[in-house]
């Protein structure tokens, strides 16, 4: 998976806070950034990383995690093991919380957030514009294919589909 994101989070200052009040800032996050992973032999799904914070202010917050598109309108988070932030959770105590601890609010945030819908939409503008593209394509070689024709060109099949899926 692309590194780029949890990396750029990681520069952020780090931001210590108790849960409680975690729990308050988080239902003010915002998309920031998705990044689409590359398809590979392993990986034929749709994925790619998310962050979703509060970029600006005294102490900017944001969470980044691996998503997955499972079928297609439907995405999830790919590893709640693999969370990213730059936000240290404390007890109300002040002790900061284990990594566990930690990892288990920080997908409950995650599970507050709207980001699949966000995420959902994306992909689906995503693909009618790959789809027009193609019809665009589509339409540009049929065309090239009639004028020929009507030059009196002699067009083969095969030709005709060159580039044409």
């Amino acid at each position: 998976m692309n590194a780029r994101l949890p990396t750029i989070i990681g520069l952020w200052r780090p931001v210590s806070t108790c849960v409680s009040r975690w729990t308050h800032d988080a239902r003010h996050f915002q998309h920031i950034s998705t990044v689409h992973g590359h398809p590979t032999a392993d990986i034929s799904c749709k994925h790619g990383q998310v962050v979703w914070g509060v970029p600006d202010g005294d102490s900017p917050m944001a969470v980044c995690w691996d998503w997955a598109e499972v079928r297609t309108g439907v995405v999830a988070l790919a590893n709640p093991m693999t969370v990213f932030s730059n936000v240290r959770l404390l007890a109300e105590d002040g002790a900061p919380l284990t990594y566990g601890q930690m990892l288990l609010e920080l997908n409950g945030v995650i599970h507050e957030l709207n980001w699949q819908r966000q995420l959902c939409e994306e992909l689906s503008f995503r693909r009618r514009r790959s789809d027009a593209v193609q019809a665009a394509l589509k339409q540009r070689q049929s065309e090239r294919v009639s004028s020929l024709r009507r030059q009196g060109v002699g067009v083969s099949m095969s030709f005709a589909m060159a580039g044409v899926s």
